[in-house]
């Protein structure tokens, strides 16, 4: 189970959507419409989470749930130096409901924690925490709504 390989699969069906994008920075909040997304760009942070990644091979478990016509995936990660620490992918009659991941980078110039909630239909939201250069600390949000032309 990929989360990189799922999105994929709906790229084409939201090439026929515009985007609303709301970014908040500390609390102040500013939106923007864009018409025509190029939604393989908007949806390049999952390439950080992407779990076919050599480095996963061996640090992640999956347990599977099944609830009447819902089936979930839980992924973790067990190794430290990975982004991605753990996933929740809900499909309803074999079709994708929502996936929620959180995943956590750190480097000598930064340290980051992100939680991402995506719907297929709907949209996604990124909320996260940021610090810089040991300077300032920030909180983030980025909150992409899917729109029909």
């Amino acid at each position: 189970m990929n989360p990189q390989d799922i999105i994929l699969f709906f790229l084409d069906s939201l090439q026929h959507h515009d985007l609303k994008k709301v970014v908040t920075v500390n609390r102040q909040s500013d939106s923007i419409k864009i018409t025509h997304a190029d939604w393989i760009k908007e949806m390049d942070f999952l390439e950080a989470i992407n779990t076919n990644k050599p480095a996963y091979k061996g640090t992640l478990s999956m347990d599977t749930i099944r609830n009447v016509d819902t089936l979930i995936y839980h992924l973790t990660c067990s190794d430290k130096k990975l982004n991605v620490k753990e996933a929740f992918i809900y499909y309803h009659s074999n079709q994708l409901l929502h996936m929620n991941l959180i995943s956590f980078g750190s480097n000598f110039l930064f340290n980051n924690a992100k939680e991402i909630y995506f719907n297929p239909l709907k949209g996604y939201c990124i909320k996260g925490f940021q610090k810089l250069d040991l300077l300032s600390d920030h909180e983030v949000a980025y909150t992409i709504l899917v729109n029909k032309m």
